[in-house]
Order: structure tokens, then sequence, then C-alpha cells
């Protein structure tokens, strides 16, 4: 009895031994890989700056912010107003767009690459593009878009009261001879047809330019220079804003660009977008 139960203890002793081996060297593992990670994470940022976060930020935050990180910033015009009715908060000028990695100098590196210290980074003095509003947006869900619309509103309802009735009677004697181009806008736009239209060709006609430019670019690369990236990258963002806008300027204009042919040009920008983001993917490389 005695011998089978030293028998069982040694058994016992030599599955604990087993384990705590098999701990041991799992941990060991786990220790090894997670250095190889780190050690992959450093060689990967090795003369790079996590680029700052600049969403909603003012530009004198944003160049405090870059400074700090030793960054430079070049600030791009922007409509970000979706942005702001995403986030239900009032945009202000001169605040700032979230940074794109969409632009030569930023690489968004993940989880996968460099753990908890994904991010964005660009190489130490490097050049980033940020954009900004121009404009106050209220996103908030109020009736006034901006301060001037909200400002003008209230300056005007202490005399829409006194006028009502003048502008009445204008409004019925001009009916009758109102042209035809002004009376085609909608109820909502600023714009008349004719002026959307006109913003839609525009656009197009950039995307033109910007593809022969772009695809000379590819075709000889030397001329892609440091100068050349970051000014061809903040037009490229620009023309972003002004493509992000036309829909809301088309959506404001109503039914009534429906039978307009230039409607069919702004669908047909699709393809050019995503042909002149390919080119431009091409010379991210």
């Amino acid at each position: 009895m005695k011998k089978s139960l030293g028998r069982l203890g040694k058994v016992v002793l030599g599955i604990a031994l087993v384990i705590i081996l098999l701990v041991s060297y799992s941990s060991c593992e786990a220790s090894k890989s997670e250095k190889q990670k780190e050690k992959r994470a450093d060689e990967l940022l090795a003369g790079k700056a996590e680029v700052p976060n600049t969403y909603f930020d003012t530009k004198e935050e944003v160049e405090a912010k870059f400074d700090a990180a030793g960054l430079k910033v070049k600030f791009v015009v922007s409509n970000f107003d979706h942005k702001a009715t995403t986030n239900k908060r009032y945009l202000r000028k001169d605040e700032c767009d979230d940074i794109s990695s969409d632009q030569p100098a930023v690489t968004y590196y993940g989880t996968k690459e460099v753990g908890d210290r994904h991010g964005f980074y660009a190489d130490k003095g490097a050049t980033v593009i940020v954009g900004y509003s121009d404009h106050d947006f209220d996103g908030t869900g109020g009736k006034n878009n901006s301060k001037a619309s909200s400002s003008s509103s209230s300056s005007s309802s202490s005399s829409s009261s006194s006028s009502s009735s003048s502008s009445k009677t204008k409004e019925s004697s001009s009916s009758s001879t109102t042209p035809s181009s002004t009376k085609q806008k909608s109820s909502g736009s600023t714009k008349s047809i004719e002026d959307v239209e006109a913003a839609i060709k525009k656009v197009d006609e950039k995307y033109d330019e910007m593809i022969e430019k772009a695809q000379g670019y590819v075709d000889n690369p030397s001329t892609y220079t440091d100068s050349t990236s970051l000014t061809f990258a903040a037009d490229y963002m620009g023309l972003m804003a002004e493509y992000t806008e036309l829909s809301g300027v088309i959506s404001d204009a109503g039914d009534n660009m429906t039978a307009s042919a230039a409607l069919k040009i702004y669908t047909d920008m699709l393809t050019k977008s995503v042909e002149l983001s390919n080119l431009y993917s091409q010379l991210q490389k």
C-alpha cells in the first residue's frame, strides 16, 4: 500500500513538474513574441513622429501641437460640415478636420503593426496637410446653419413685421414678371439651376485636370518631388471637399435638377473619382 502511494505521489509530482515547465515555456515564448513586436514597432517608427489629433481644434492649437511634435503644418480649406452634423456640434471658422493618411507625408500604422502605439505618423520635420473650415456651421440640428444666418435673421426680425404688407404687394406684382431662370430655384437653395450646373461642370473640369496631372506624375516619377507632392495633395483634398459639397448643393436644388443634363455629369464623376484615387495611390508607393 505504501509503495502504491509512493508511486502515485511520484506520478503526481511528475505531472506537476511538466505543467510548470509548459507554463514557464509559454510565458517565455509570449515574452519573446512581445519583445519581437516591440522591436518591429521601433524599426517601423524610427525617425517618425506621431501626428497629433487635430479634430475640431483651432488652427492655433494645431500649430502648437505640431511644433511640440517636431512637425510642420500646411492648412487648406476643407468642407466637413457633415462631421459637425454627425457629432451634433457647432463648427466654428478656423476649426480643423481630422488627419487624413491620403497624403504623401502621413502613414497610418495599425495595432497589428505597432500594437498600442497605433496611429498616424510622419517623418520628423515633415509637412502635414490639415483641412480647416472657412465658415461657421451649426451641426446641432438648429434651424440656422451659421452665425451669419442667425445674426441676419435676428436683425431682420424687428423690421419684418412692419414691412410684411409691402413685401406681399411687391411679391404679387413681381411674380408675373420674374424670369424663368430666376424661378428655377428650390425653396431651400440660394443658387439657381444654372449656378448649380456651372458648379458641377467646374468640378468635373478639375477632375479632368487632376487626372491628367496625376497620370503625368505616374509616367514620370522624377517630377513628383516633395514640393509638387504637397501641392498636389492639397489640390486633391480641396477637390474632394468640393465634390462632397456638390451633393448638398444638388439636394438643395430639389426636383428641378432631375431634368438637367448636368446631373449625369455629376453621377459620372464617381468613375473619375475612383480613377484619380487609384492614380494617387500609385504615387504613394
